[in-house]
């Protein structure tokens, strides 16, 4: 989408959010395998693949400057919570950082590869 403003007529191309995801398939999967109660079981977080396989609770959290963003899946059923988060860094611009928790009572076999 392109904008003309001012009497320079300025062009700005803004490209909306989800065109950055929009190759999500190819190029964002978070495919995790979890051993889980004796079943080797397959979730992808932020998928929409998973939809109504799992309950699943997302969240979208920011830090009071707002110069942090955190977005979580916590997969109910596995115990199992994948967040990833952005913030910024003087030295490398803006740094993505992931967390895997496990919040059930018993300890968990993972395979999880992420990547963007």
């Amino acid at each position: 989408m392109a904008r003309a403003a001012g009497r320079g007529r300025l062009v700005v191309h803004a490209r909306r959010a989800d065109r950055l995801r929009g190759h999500q398939p190819d190029a964002a999967d978070r495919p995790a395998r979890a051993q889980h109660r004796g079943r080797c079981r397959l979730w992808e977080p932020f998928s929409d693949r998973c939809r109504g396989v799992y309950r699943i609770r997302r969240n979208l959290r920011k830090n009071t400057w707002g110069n942090q963003l955190v977005f979580e899946e916590a997969n109910e059923d596995l115990a199992l919570t994948f967040r990833y988060g952005w913030c910024n860094s003087d030295r490398f611009g803006f740094v993505r950082r992931a967390w895997l928790a496990n919040a059930g009572p018993a300890s968990v076999k993972i395979r999880l590869l992420d990547g963007i």
